[in-house]
């Protein structure tokens, strides 16, 4: 039996992302960044987020992890209840070959099943 999974976002987390970008460095292509909220009876609540410093080229991406680590664990601090529930990535049109690599990353330990906002 197939189940539907609801999210929810909160308009704070669109205008965190939407001021990323237009913040971000004027070489990037995108900004990817953490989402965070709870996940309760198949719904799924975007209630905050923050963006990751990371590095692209055509060959690779480097994400500075310590920096997404430390981050989360001061929203930890403000609000526990938070945990890490996806990731966005904006910018770009589509999906990106680095953009596995980034899921890879929020999937094994940080998100059950992480969803991506792109």
């Amino acid at each position: 039996m197939a189940t539907s999974l609801v999210c929810k976002v909160h308009p704070v987390v669109y205008f965190s992302i939407i001021d990323a970008y237009e913040r971000r460095n004027e070489d990037a292509k995108r900004v990817i960044g953490t989402l965070l909220g709870t996940v309760e009876k198949g719904v799924v609540e975007v209630t905050n987020c923050f963006a990751v410093p990371h590095n692209e080229s055509d060959d690779e991406v480097a994400v500075d992890i310590e920096y997404a680590r430390n981050m989360y664990e001061l929203h930890k601090k403000v609000n526990s209840s938070e945990t890490i529930v996806g990731w966005l990535s904006t910018g770009l049109r589509g999906f990106h070959v680095h953009s596995v690599l980034i899921h890879d990353y929020y999937c094994p330990e940080k998100a059950k099943n992480p969803i991506q906002y792109d």
